[in-house]
C-alpha cells in the first residue's frame, strides 16, 4: 500500500530519531516518543454534500482533546481519538501526555477551515483533480461504487469538497501547496514559509 503524504513526512521528520508516537482515529495509538500523528474524523451525514463538509469532524472535540492541549500553552494531556468511524461509535480513548518538544501531524479533509486556521504552525494542501482523487479512493476503499467523479455515488464527496474549496480556498491558506496528481512526482506549486 502506498504511504500517505503525512506518513512520508512523519518518516522523513523522524528518520534517525530514536522515538516516535503515532495516533490513529480508530485504534488509539502506538507510542514510543515525540511525534504525534492524529486524526479526528467522524462518519456523520453520509448522504449529503453539506453534511459531509460540515460534519466530517467533531471540531469541538478536536480542539478540546487534541489541539488545545498540544498548543504551546497547553497541558500536553491529549486524547488521540474520540470517534471510531468504522463502527460509527464514540471512543473512550485513553489520555496521553505528550513529551516536551512533540510535533503534531494531523492529516485529513477540510483542515483549512476558518475555525481551525489559527491552530496550524505549518499547513500543507494537496491538490489533485477529482478524476484522480476519486480513482485513488476507489482503489483503496473496498466497496467504492465508481471511479467517475460525476457518478451519483460520488456526489457527496465531490460536492462536499467543492463547498470546502469555494468557502475556504485552502490553496490560498496553506503554507505549502503540492500538486499531487502524480503520486510519483509531487510538484510544489506554492511555498509560503
Amino acid at each position: 500500500m502506498a504511504l500517505t503524504v503525512s506518513e512520508k513526512l512523519f518518516s522523513r521528520i523522524n528518520s534517525g530519531a530514536p522515538s516516535q508516537e503515532w495516533a490513529d482515529q480508530s485504534s488509539g495509538h502506538r507510542s514510543t516518543g515525540s511525534i504525534i500523528h492524529a486524526s479526528f474524523g467522524i462518519d456523520a451525514a453520509r448522504h449529503s454534500p453539506e453534511g459531509f463538509y460540515l460534519d466530517s469532524y467533531d471540531y469541538a472535540a478536536l480542539r478540546t482533546h487534541l489541539l488545545d492541549p498540544l498548543a504551546p500553552e497547553g497541558s500536553g494531556r491529549y486524547r488521540s481519538a474520540v470517534y471510531d468511524h468504522v463502527t460509527d461509535s464514540p471512543l473512550r480513548a485513553q489520555e496521553h501526555i505528550a513529551p516536551a518538544g512533540s510535533v503534531l501531524i494531523l492529516d485529513g479533509l477540510f483542515l483549512h477551515r476558518q475555525e481551525l486556521h489559527d491552530h496550524w504552525d505549518l499547513s500543507i494542501f494537496l491538490e489533485a483533480p477529482f478524476e484522480v482523487t476519486i480513482a485513488r479512493v476507489a482503489a483503496r476503499e473496498p466497496g467504492w461504487e465508481s471511479t467517475d467523479p460525476d457518478a451519483p455515488s460520488n456526489r457527496r464527496y465531490v460536492e462536499g469538497q467543492r463547498i470546502y474549496l469555494r468557502e475556504n480556498q485552502p490553496q490560498n491558506r496553506a503554507n505549502v501547496v503540492i500538486d499531487y496528481s502524480d503520486l510519483t512526482a509531487p510538484l510544489v506549486v506554492a511555498w509560503r514559509i
